[in-house]
C-alpha cells in the first residue's frame, strides 16, 4: 500500500507538472505574440521616421543644390557681365579711332556726337573747379566718359537679360517642382491603389479562411481517446476518425469538450482525469453524477473480490453508465 500511494503521488504530480507546462507553453506563446506585435510596430515606426527623414534630407539636399546653382549661376553672369561691357567700350573705342566697316563707320557717328556734346560740360566742370584745361585734353576726358556710358548702357542691357534669364529659370525650376510634384502624387495614388488591391485581396484570403475554419468545426469533432491516451477528430458526416488535424485549421484548434474521462492505469486502478483543463484526481469529481451500481473491483486484488460503486459516469440524466444500462437491459 505504501508503493501505491508513492504511485499514486508520483502520476498526481506527473499531470499536475504536464499541465504547469502546457500553462506556461500557452503564457510564452502569448508573450511571443505580443512581442512580434510590438517588434513589428516598431519597425514599421522606424520605417517612417526613416522615410521622413530621408524625404528631409532630400528636401535639404535640393534647396542646397538650388541655392548653390543660383549663386554659381549670378556668379556666371556677373563675370559675363563685366566681360561683355569691357568688350563693348573697347569696340566703341575701336570705332573711334580705326572704323573699318560700313556697321563701325555708322556706329562712329553718333558717338562722334556724343562726344562732341559732352566737351562743354568737361570745359565748364574744369572752369567751375578754376582747373585751365586744352580742347584736345577735353576731348580726351569726354571721350572717356562717354565710353564708360556707353560701357554702362550695354552692362544695364546685359543685366536686364540677365534678370529675364532668372525669371525664366525660377519658372523652369518651378514648372519641374510642380511635375515633381504632379508625377509624386501619381505614384503615391497608384501605391495606394496597388495596396488598397493588396488589402481587399489579404481580407479575401482571410475571410475565406475563417469560413473553411468554420465549416470544419462544424463538421468534425475533437475527442479524446481514452485508450492511447491522445486526440482524434472525428468527421460528423461519415464517422470517419483521423489522428492527424484537419489542414482547413490551419494554427487554429478544435475547442476541447470540457469533461472528465475514466482512463486506468498499469495496474487497472481508475483514475479521472478532464483533457481540457488538465486536471487529475483518484477520487471522483465534485459534482459530477456517478452510476449507481455496484460493481466489482478486481483491481484491488483482493480476495474475495470486493464490491464497490461504478467508477464510470452516468450517461444522459440516467442513474447507471452505458455498461450498466446494457447490463440491467440484458437482464
Amino acid at each position: 500500500r505504501r508503493e501505491r500511494r508513492i504511485f499514486e503521488r508520483e502520476l498526481k504530480e506527473c499531470y499536475d507538472t504536464k499541465k504547469r507546462e502546457k500553462e506556461a507553453a500557452c503564457a510564452s506563446t502569448a508573450r511571443s505574440d505580443q512581442e512580434r506585435i510590438r517588434i513589428r510596430n516598431l519597425q514599421r515606426r522606424i520605417m517612417r521616421e526613416d522615410l521622413n527623414r530621408a524625404m528631409g534630407v532630400k528636401s535639404a539636399l535640393d534647396m542646397r543644390n538650388e541655392q548653390q546653382d543660383a549663386a554659381r549661376h549670378q556668379d556666371d553672369w556677373s563675370a559675363l557681365i563685366e566681360s561683355k561691357a569691357k568688350k563693348y567700350e573697347e569696340y566703341c573705342l575701336h570705332c573711334l579711332q580705326d572704323p573699318r566697316s560700313a556697321k563701325e563707320r555708322k556706329m562712329r557717328a553718333p558717338l562722334a556726337r556724343k562726344i562732341k556734346k559732352r566737351m562743354p560740360y568737361v570745359l565748364k566742370r574744369a572752369d567751375t573747379q578754376g582747373l585751365q584745361m586744352e580742347i584736345v585734353e577735353a576731348k580726351q576726358i569726354a571721350t572717356k566718359e562717354i565710353l564708360e556710358l556707353e560701357a554702362s548702357k550695354e552692362k544695364d542691357r546685359i543685366t536686364e537679360q540677365w534678370h529675364l534669364d532668372r525669371l525664366e529659370r525660377t519658372k523652369q525650376r518651378k514648372m519641374c517642382r510642380e511635375n515633381d510634384i504632379r508625377l509624386a502624387r501619381e505614384k503615391r495614388g497608384m501605391n495606394e491603389q496597388r495596396a488598397s488591391l493588396l488589402l481587399a485581396r489579404a481580407h479575401e484570403r482571410w475571410s475565406a479562411r475563417k469560413v473553411l475554419r468554420k465549416l470544419c468545426i462544424e463538421r468534425f469533432e475533437k475527442e479524446f481517446d481514452v485508450e492511447h491516451h491522445a486526440f482524434h477528430y472525428v468527421d460528423r458526416r461519415t464517422g470517419e476518425k483521423t489522428w492527424e488535424k484537419p489542414k482547413a485549421l490551419g494554427k487554429y484548434d478544435i475547442p476541447t469538450k470540457n469533461e472528465w474521462k475514466v482512463l486506468r492505469d498499469a495496474q487497472d486502478f481508475p483514475y479521472y482525469y478532464n483533457p481540457c483543463t488538465l486536471e487529475m484526481s483518484w477520487q471522483p469529481p465534485p459534482g459530477a453524477a456517478m452510476c449507481q451500481t455496484t460493481v466489482p473491483q478486481p483491481w484491488l486484488r483482493e480476495y474475495p473480490v470486493p464490491f464497490g460503486p461504478c467508477e464510470y459516469f452516468a450517461a444522459n440524466d440516467n442513474r447507471f453508465c452505458e455498461q450498466c444500462t446494457l447490463v440491467h437491459v440484458y437482464m
